[in-house]
């Protein structure tokens, strides 16, 4: 398991019965995530978010947006998957796919 894995047990056994991690849950929309953690890495503004979710195409249906370890999926501006990444690797700037 890796190292760390175990320090976010309280969270990820919240996630998996509820759809919640800390202040987000699944079903939120873009807005109410920033509002409530702030920006994704690399982005400056809710604005530049939207814009990346202008290339959303149905070969790419979904907005991927990242908070390090952590990787926001949205279809139509709303959170439909979580991704936690314990290895470090995170999924990219807002717009990654």
């Amino acid at each position: 398991m890796p190292t760390g894995v175990l320090s976010h047990a309280p969270f990820l056994a919240e996630f998996l019965t509820t759809g919640r991690l800390g202040r987000i849950q699944l079903g939120m929309d873009l807005a109410e995530v920033v509002t409530a953690i702030g920006l994704p890495d690399g982005v400056g503004s809710l604005d530049e978010v939207r814009a990346s979710a202008a290339d959303v195409t149905p070969e790419l249906p979904f907005l991927n947006i990242s908070y390090g370890m952590l990787e926001l999926s949205f279809e139509a501006e709303t959170a439909i998957r979580v991704r936690i990444y314990f290895d470090g690797r995170g999924g990219g700037p807002a717009g990654g796919r």
